[in-house]
């Protein structure tokens, strides 16, 4: 019984710690997007998060799919940048909470 407590505690324990992580994650995800000029956070929810095609986006916002493109490229650049940036943050503060221990 003691066993199948401390695995199931182990468990529940790596979940919640899961949850934590994609929830401090897709926050900061949500801050990159938010971050973004008016135009291509339009473009970016259009075909990242909605799954438009460049066409599609193009017709929706008037804009040739060259411009819809190059904004997209734009966009995933500086969310990677700014994901990989601030959760090195967020990893430094981890650790540096751990050590304090």
């Amino acid at each position: 019984m003691q066993r199948h407590l401390l695995e199931t505690f182990a468990e529940f324990y790596n979940q919640t710690e899961d949850y934590i992580f994609n929830k401090e994650r897709l926050s900061l995800l949500n801050e990159a997007i938010e971050k973004l000029p008016a135009q291509r956070k339009e473009i970016f929810k259009l075909c990242r998060i909605e799954g438009k095609s460049y066409q599609e986006a193009a017709e929706i916002l008037s804009l040739s799919p060259s411009t819809v493109s190059n904004q997209l490229v734009s966009a995933t650049k500086y969310i990677k940048r700014y994901v990989f940036f601030h959760a090195q943050e967020f990893i430094l503060l981890c650790i540096a909470a751990y050590l304090k221990k």
